[in-house]
């Protein structure tokens, strides 16, 4: 339970970093869309719950589930602010074997975009990204398992759909 915390702590800083909302010191299996939303609102209301803070309305949520038959999951925003595009995922994963690494992908249709590698936070595996290109209109996240860096997708890990 104090892994969760720790891991929806890192990933809604990096949501309020990235959005520039900070706290003030006063104050491929498919998911069925019904899950997806139930998903969301029991996190965002584990995190609101816990940590005191909102996460804020301007962003774009997608529950990740695991593809493999896992129990690994994630949660990943969007937003467009200021002409900036940002993105953020935040997921429970195991460790990758040994030589392999976490890669974010945006996807629209059989359009992959590589948003970067996820990196070890406190507990948890993060990827912010920021563009002046405009992806609002890719509708999926993928989080692969990578051999190469060859910015081609390998092995589907997590997928979700805003």
């Amino acid at each position: 339970m104090k892994k969760n915390l720790a891991i929806l702590g890192v990933f809604l800083s990096l949501v309020m970093i990235l959005t520039g909302c900070l706290p003030k010191k006063e104050e491929k299996k498919e998911v069925p869309a019904e899950a997806e939303v139930g998903g969301l609102e029991e996190i965002q209301k584990e995190v609101e719950e816990k940590t005191g803070f909102k996460i804020p309305e301007n962003v774009t949520r997608a529950n990740l589930s695991d593809v493999t038959g896992g129990t690994s999951r994630g949660l990943a925003t969007k937003v467009l602010e200021d002409g900036q595009f940002k993105h953020t995922i935040l997921a429970d994963l195991t460790e990758p074997a040994l030589g392999k690494f976490y890669e974010g992908w945006l996807v629209k249709d059989e359009d992959y975009i590589p948003t970067g590698r996820l990196e070890v936070q406190k507990g948890g595996w993060v990827l912010g990204f920021s563009s002046a290109t405009n992806y609002m209109d890719y509708d999926k996240v993928v989080v692969t398992e990578e051999e190469k860096d060859d910015k081609k997708p390998e092995k589907h890990i997590l997928e979700g759909s805003f």
